[in-house]
């Protein structure tokens, strides 16, 4: 059960972390990034 849940963390953090990645990345590579915008449009 201990291994599953540590897994579980890790593959949930990989995945929030590859997303947040790809997200700066998409919004730089169309100039779109702007630490003042509103939240929704991150």
């Amino acid at each position: 059960m201990r291994k599953f849940r540590i897994s579980a963390l890790f593959v949930l953090s990989t995945i929030l972390g590859l997303v947040a990645f790809v997200q700066s990345s998409f919004a730089c590579g169309f100039g779109l990034y702007d630490p003042e915008m509103p939240e929704e449009l991150q």
